[in-house]
């Protein structure tokens, strides 16, 4: 049942200030006239249910029918409704940003953003198993969440909540759609159903299929590119058979095949070889390489929930398995140079938690709520087959490229050969293994009816051992190794405090300040084609960050702000770069120091509910001020030539992947009949542009774009059926998914142009 929080009282000079803002007359009565951007949205941010606007977070909320209205089918689309959110997608992984704080982080380091699906931690970014499944609702927390997210959770969280099974009544859904692009297709199908099989046993079963042409009109090995494709599964148990005892044990399957953003072509070639490559269109560009991506995602977790009349208990594990090949044109043209294909990429993840957390019944619970824990995690990442290709034509050509002939030269010396030849390609392999336990603790006490604090701590211990590293030559009689390291081990001890206190001067209104910090793990270069020298540890990032920030219900329940104003102070900041002179695959380097300042805001308005009821507005806005503030000797390529260099002063450059604005907004107009609606939608996101790489050279520039949607849907109420028809970028503005730039240039995976289509759901 949806929720409209009506509240009778609002603070006159505010009030008066809003209004005149928003264009917002003086309700009466607040009439949501059916507008599903008007639900009270549950969270679970500080492990227990609370409204969203209770919590002192910085938290964008969205429940299913709120995705669903603002058109978010993909983690992709979520930026579009989360200013200071930079969701990209490089390899076939998602890489996240969130007010500044990112990794371009892969299988073997750490996203700085941690992904929850289920009340699981996912180490590893998957973009279709976020949005995977019947979601009940997505919550992006701001700022770093070392206290209760604890591992790596530097920039924040995104926890996804699926659908959990239900006792009392069998019910289910239906989702499908179908767009067009450029003359491409693209299908989208969903389904979940609730099977109560007593009062104490249900199953909930969900599924996906999803499958896309690729809308360029380019070629793959001279071959079109392939569909890609998505399909998955998932199952969940739920047993009751108590007041005291609910189990719930889940389990899913999620294959992916296609091309994705491992096609991607050089849209601005390094000087160094243009005498090699032509630049290409982002519509109709080729690669020689046949470049391809594939993905297997398995995992079972379970959760068990004890409740007591002291306390309750709640653990959650988890057993992951994940594969993934792929295939990649390094140079990203038709001309024969340098390709990248890894043959077996996975990892084995174990995670455990332990949560003791208060209720109603605990001692002094009408005062204080509190939560203590313990959380285990385990797993072996690497990558087991990667080969490196050179071809004749690269080996032929003129500076620079001789530093690399004499690189892969000295390689062949080092295994009893004579000189490199195409015939000839690397083989490397890399296994990182990681062990964490963490103990952690937070009370929130309320002296009074305006007065409350927030105390946490977490204590974390995290070993990385390399169990190996190296490199094969393939020479005709077989592999032979040139390099090989492993055993060694770094380990990160750390103790993350939060502080928070919370003002409550008048009814509605929450003001917090906070101070806490976050940790991110060191970790190993694991992989290198053309290093000889043993890999170091990359150092731990740590942040510290001060926050203040208000929440308040406005105008008899029809407004909601949120508004929040942050500092950053980040030491060993982890910097990815990746470069054939660079040892020829991504590697993390420490920046020595960095800052960020930033203020970020979100605004939901039933908009003059006594003239026009039905009219929801949506705004929000983030302004970040990013700054390597010490960094005078980082991986870049000069300017000019273009060339690698491992001593560029990048002190006083901006953070990658974060816009200096972005904002978003949207007008949702719903007229209600009898036993029907109409809902009209639309939106527009705004991005002020970034840098892919620390040096902030112009050619890994993402320039400024605004992504533009509309919808139109129709519910009928008798049959719970809704047709929608929408369309997506419909100024066809052009923008990327990813940039990949190297020492060849810079490498475009665009995002799609203006698309089309129809959605059908039906509840039942």
């Amino acid at each position: 049942m949806r929720k409209i929080k009506i509240k009778p009282h609002y603070h006159g000079v505010y009030a008066a200030v809003c209004i005149a803002l928003l264009g917002l007359s003086l309700p009466l009565q607040a009439a949501s006239n059916g507008n599903r951007l008007l639900e009270e949205v549950v969270v679970t941010a500080q492990k227990r249910s609370e409204n969203s606007q209770d919590v002192p977070i910085a938290i964008n909320a969205f429940s299913g029918e709120v995705l669903d209205a603002r058109g978010i089918t993909d983690p992709l689309d979520l930026p579009l409704a989360t200013p200071g959110l930079t969701v990209n997608e490089q390899a076939g992984y998602s890489v996240t940003y969130l007010r500044g704080v990112g990794s371009d982080a892969y299988l073997l380091a750490d996203p700085s953003v941690a992904t929850y699906i289920d009340g699981v931690y996912y180490p590893f970014a998957h973009g279709a198993a976020q949005a995977f499944g019947a979601t009940e609702r997505i919550e992006v927390l701001k700022g770093p969440q070392g206290t209760l997210f604890g591992r790596n959770a530097v920039g924040g969280a995104i926890h996804v909540i699926t659908k959990d099974p239900y006792f009392d009544e069998f019910y289910g859904s239906v989702s499908t759609s179908v767009a067009d692009y450029n003359g491409n297709r693209a299908v989208e199908s969903k389904f979940h159903v609730n099977l109560p099989i007593t009062d104490y046993l249900a199953i909930g079963v969900s599924g996906l299929y999803n499958e896309a042409d690729d809308w360029r009109e380019g070629t793959i090995a001279g071959k079109e590119t392939p569909i890609d494709r998505t399909r998955g599964g998932r199952i969940k148990l739920r047993f009751a058979p108590t007041d005291y005892l609910d189990i719930t044990l889940a389990a899913f399957k999620l294959n992916q095949d296609g091309v994705g953003t491992m096609f991607a072509t050089n849209g601005d070639v390094s000087p160094n070889f243009q005498n090699l490559i032509e630049e290409q269109s982002r519509e109709d560009g080729s690669v020689d390489t046949p470049a391809y991506f594939t993905l297997e995602n398995e995992v079972y977790y379970g959760t068990l929930n004890l409740f007591t009349d002291w306390f309750d208990v709640k653990v959650i594990a988890s057993d992951q398995l994940v594969g993934t090949g792929a295939k990649y044109d390094f140079d990203g043209s038709p001309t024969p140079l340098v390709g990248f294909e890894i043959g077996k990429q996975g990892a084995d993840v174990q995670t455990a938690e332990l949560q003791l957390l208060s209720n109603e019944t605990s001692w002094h619970s009408e005062k204080m709520d509190w939560i203590l824990g313990y959380y285990y995690f385990t797993s072996v990442a690497g990558m087991d087959e990667i080969l490196f290709g050179v071809s004749e034509s690269l080996i032929g050509a003129a500076s620079p490229v001789g530093g690399l002939v004499n690189i892969l030269n000295q390689i062949t010396d080092l295994v009893g050969g004579t000189s490199f030849n195409a015939s000839e390609p690397i083989f490397a392999f890399g296994l990182l293994e990681t062990d964490s336990e963490s103990i952690f603790a937070q009370v929130n006490y309320q002296f009074n009816d305006w007065l409350g604090l927030i105390v946490g701590l977490r204590q974390q211990e995290e070993t990385r051992t390399l169990l190996e590293s190296g490199g094969s030559l393939i020479l005709p009689t077989g592999p032979a190794e040139y390099a090989r390291y492993g055993g060694q081990s770094d380990t990160t001890r750390s103790l993350s405090p939060k502080v928070s206190l919370q003002l409550t001067p008048w009814e509605d209104t929450l003001i917090y300040m906070s101070y806490q910090e976050a940790v991110k793990s060191s970790t190993y270069n694991v992989v290198n084609f053309l290093n000889f020298e043993e890999p170091e540890p990359v150092k731990a990032e740590e942040l510290i960050a001060y926050e203040i920030g208000i929440k308040q219900t406005l105008f008899n329940g029809t407004t909601t702000l949120a508004a929040a104003a942050f500092y950053y102070d980040i030491t060993n900041i982890q910097v990815q770069f990746l470069s054939l002179f660079a040892g020829g695959a991504v590697t993390f380097e420490n920046a020595p120091a960095a800052e960020i300042m930033g203020a970020d805001f979100d605004i939901t308005a039933l908009l003059f509910p006594e003239l026009w009821s039905g009219l929801v507005l949506t705004l929000g806005g983030a302004y970040l001020d990013t700054e390597f503030t010490e960094f005078p000797s980082g991986q870049g390529f000069n300017e000019g030539d273009r060339t690698y260099t491992d001593s560029k002063n990048l002190t006083g450059k901006q953070i990658p992947r974060s816009p200096r604005w972005s904002g978003t907004i949207g007008l949702i107009q719903t007229f209600q009949f009898d036993n029907s609606s109409l809902e009209l939608a639309t939106d527009y996101y705004y991005n002020s542009g970034f840098f892919y790489l620390a040096e902030n050279s112009d050619f890994s520039e993402e320039p400024e774009y605004a992504v533009m949607g509309a919808r139109i849907s129709y519910h009928y109420e008798p049959y719970d059926l809704r047709l929608t028809a929408f369309g997506k970028n419909i100024t066809d503005e052009e923008y990327n998914y990813s940039k990949f730039t190297n020492d060849f240039g810079a490498l475009d995976a665009t995002a799609p142009p203006a698309s089309y289509g129809v959605r059908l759901q039906w509840n039942f």
